[in-house]
């Protein structure tokens, strides 16, 4: 943007100023022109905010603001041109002219602004892109009715045809079909996978108006969310049904069978498009509020924007920061901090400030954590989703409590069900030192390294299930198969029985696994085998046998903090400093945790245990 432009209009941060255009009435051809103005946020002013994603910065076309030509991205241009009143001014804020984008100080300045610009606009107009046929026929549909009833109408009468469907009846089948699709498009717009478009959503105080192409504008929760209801949860074989019967008869006319055909592509790219737009509509933020409270913690919101975009890694938390007041108060925006710095605050408001450390571990930690100089080695790795429902493999050093059935219950655990508030685990100001309270489980020995095959592995087990008691057998067989999370329900004699049995049992002559059924217990306790390929097999000082992540040394430390619900995994390093430990990772450990794995004698002992403070870096 020409610098002149924002030297007319300084802003006074010290009276929450912003700028506003005022954007002149025009056909839809005419040339877009519009007056940038400052007002003050404290003074009420009257405007609509607009939500919209930049798109390609390097496809742009002109515009006048203040008798200066500028240039915006075809996009905002389309933007602008769809919600232009004809005939009077429209007074919007729109970021890519009001903010200065080339000025890093009035950004760090503007930003934090931009809750309140969207929660205080008249309505938030939300600009999709282009329409298209589909969108057109079901926006159509969707204006004419209220749900369930025009859901009950983009559902196919093909099902009921009884005789041969005139081509009057077929061409409305068409319609609808195109309709269901349009629906399935509009979430695929480039909008839905945009950093900033979430808190700008959530903070509307109505209903969102959606414009689409040329077409006349919508409520995004009236229209999309009550719809999804319907469309969403439709039987699973609809399609299949409808195969079935349009092809397996011959009352069709040869002239209408391309119709037919056309609908039953589109009902087949509808059905394979209904998981991947579930789950777009899930962290669209239309079913939240802020003004009503309908809003998560930041945590999760970090997992419902962990596929959106953003041309700055820093607007990953920079853009939700109008959701979160709190963090943005102690930790403010600022675009001269980098990337690692801002992880780093975030991080330890998410531990002292929303009790993240019970989600410890579902998060991913460095595979260098041990060695690495950039993150403290407790630092969880946000590069992978810590939801994600991959199976674990030697690259995880941490468990995914998903995969576990046998957790405790926080009553029936070593702890308490709740500690005293001095115990509370925190992250001090320089965001590198964690603080955690926890009871020593005591130093670990290494019984082995499980191998990389399924064949090695299966060895290693069974050698030490042979050398336990009758007793010991079936808690470590549950132990083993806990690690993964095969459900405690099996029954554990005949867990140590396929253990026992050797390669033999579960692996062919090439020790490969053997193609046994899906489902089957053999087959199972193989997949369980698979995500132990690596992990290490450990005993305390106390006797209990555990599985941890791979690279547990002779002498770590075995800990469990109150709050984190699994034990832990740390190493003592000596600087001539005070103590403080890296973090090596999870582990489960029989005897401290549920079920097969929880032995009430031991757990009252080591309850009597003080607690200790760990500084871990």
């Amino acid at each position: 943007m020409p610098s002149n432009l924002y030297d007319q209009q300084k802003l006074n941060n010290s009276e929450s100023e912003i700028r506003l255009i005022d954007l002149s009435p025009g056909e839809a051809h005419s040339e877009i022109v519009c007056e940038l103005r400052r007002v003050s946020l404290d003074g009420a002013p009257r405007y609509n905010a607009l939500s919209y994603t930049w798109g390609d910065p390097s496809r742009t076309a002109p515009i006048t603001v203040n008798g200066i030509l500028i240039r915006i991205t075809i996009n905002l241009e389309a933007a602008l041109r769809a919600i232009r009143n004809p005939l009077k001014q429209t007074c919007l804020w729109v970021d890519a002219i009001c903010i200065n984008q080339d000025d890093t100080e009035e950004k760090s300045v503007q930003v934090p602004l931009m809750g309140s610009i969207y929660s205080r606009a008249s309505e938030v107009l939300v600009w999709l892109g282009p329409a298209t046929r589909p969108i057109e026929c079901f926006l159509s549909l969707a204006r004419r009715r209220t749900p369930p009833e025009p859901y009950q109408k983009l559902r196919t009468v093909a099902l009921l045809w009884k005789g041969r469907p005139s081509s009057k009846k077929i061409a409305r089948e068409h319609f609808k079909a195109l309709a269901r699709e349009g629906f399935y498009q509009l979430f695929a717009k480039p909008y839905w996978g945009r950093m900033w478009t979430l808190q700008e959503i959530v903070l509307s105080r109505n209903d969102p108006l959606c414009f689409c192409g040329n077409l006349q504008p919508f409520r995004a929760r009236e229209v999309l969310i009550d719809f999804a209801t319907y469309i969403m949860f439709d039987e699973p074989d609809f399609y299949s049904k409808f195969q079935r019967q349009v092809w397996s008869v011959d009352q069709f006319d040869p002239q209408d069978r391309p119709v037919l055909q056309q609908i039953l592509d589109i009902t087949q790219r509808s059905e394979n498009k209904k998981r991947s737009t579930k789950d777009v509509i899930e962290k669209s933020g239309l079913q939240f509020k802020a003004s009503a409270g309908h809003m998560l913690g930041l945590a999760e919101q970090l997992v419902f924007t962990s596929t959106r975009l953003c041309s700055d890694p820093r607007d990953k938390v920079f853009g939700l920061y109008g959701l979160n007041p709190d963090l943005q108060k102690l930790f403010p925006v600022d675009y001269n901090k980098d990337i690692t710095q801002i992880k780093m605050e975030t991080v330890a408001y998410l531990i002292n400030h929303e009790n993240y450390i019970q989600r410890y571990p579902r998060s991913f930690l460095f595979a260098d954590r041990l060695s690495n100089t950039t993150y403290p080695s407790w630092f969880p790795d946000f590069s992978k989703n810590f939801e994600t429902d991959a199976p674990l493999g030697t690259e995880v050093p941490v468990l995914d409590l998903r995969h576990f059935s046998v957790l405790p219950p926080l009553q029936t655990s070593i702890h308490q069900l709740t500690e005293p508030p001095t115990l509370s685990e925190q992250v001090r100001m320089d965001t590198q030192t964690l603080h955690l309270w926890a009871r020593s489980l005591g130093k670990c020995k290494v019984v082995t390294i499980l191998g990389p095959t399924v064949a090695q592995t299966l060895t290693q087990i069974r050698d030490v299930l042979v050398s336990q008691s009758t007793a010991a057998r079936k808690d470590l067989a549950c132990l083993f198969v806990a690690y993964h999370g095969v459900q405690s329900s099996y029954n554990m004699r005949e867990l140590v029985k396929v253990f026992k049995s050797g390669v033999e049992g579960v692996c062919d002559g090439n020790c490969e696994p053997l193609p046994l059924g899906t489902g089957t217990r053999e087959n199972r306790l193989v997949k369980a085998l698979e995500n132990l390929s690596g992990k290490t097999l450990l005993v305390t000082d106390d006797g209990c046998m555990g599985v941890a992540v791979s690279g547990v040394q002779d002498g770590d430390v075995a800990i469990y903090p109150p709050r984190v619900q699994h034990p832990l995994i740390i190493r003592a390093v000596d600087t001539g400093e005070a103590r403080h430990y890296k973090m090596v990772g999870t582990a489960i450990i029989d005897k401290v945790m549920t079920d097969r794995l929880y032995d009430a004698t031991y757990a009252k002992k080591v309850r009597k245990r003080e607690f200790v403070e760990f500084v871990i870096r």
